[in-house]
């Protein structure tokens, strides 16, 4: 939450007729990401020199399900599209569901699936319920901006 410098009740920032700073709402989503592991920076330098390090943390990456990375992109391709929309008026936190910081946030909102989406700390929703979403994040930040086009056709594709 911003708020206004101190000395100043109205927000003006000391500028006359300065309108006051909105707030720019805080959306988590708590969901199982992808997690690659790596090693100490020397074992990695050592890797990376030897030719081997992208293929040990491609091949991680690979042992997932297609389903569980296909969810996973589906989720980078949405945060991708709201970023695009409510640019400078949300800020989008992924939180990992297997972390302490997830694991505590599923029990704390009752959360049975994934994703669980908390804005501003509240639970909004709990699985893919992307219209319900967007309807309560538009009423909490304002209209949607543009849709900007994302290069390559895809969220997480190819970096």
């Amino acid at each position: 939450m911003v708020r206004p410098p101190r000395g100043d009740p109205g927000g003006q920032s000391g500028r006359a007729g300065a309108p006051a700073r909105e707030s720019v709402a805080t959306l988590e989503i708590v969901a199982p990401t992808l997690t690659d592991f790596y090693h100490c920076l020397h074992c990695e330098t050592v890797f990376a020199e030897a030719g081997v390090g992208r293929l040990v943390h491609n091949q991680q990456i690979n042992e997932y399900p297609e389903e569980f990375k296909a969810e996973y992109l589906r989720l980078c391709d949405w945060v991708r599209r709201a970023g695009g929309r409510y640019a400078g008026r949300l800020h989008v936190r992924i939180v990992d569901a297997q972390s302490p910081e997830g694991f505590w946030k599923t029990l704390r909102h009752r959360a049975r699936t994934y994703p669980l989406f908390l804005l501003d700390g509240r639970r909004i929703a709990v699985g893919w319920a992307e219209a319900p979403v967007e309807a309560i994040l538009e009423e909490r930040v304002g209209p949607t901006g543009p849709v900007p086009a994302v290069a390559g056709g895809g969220a997480m594709r190819g970096e």
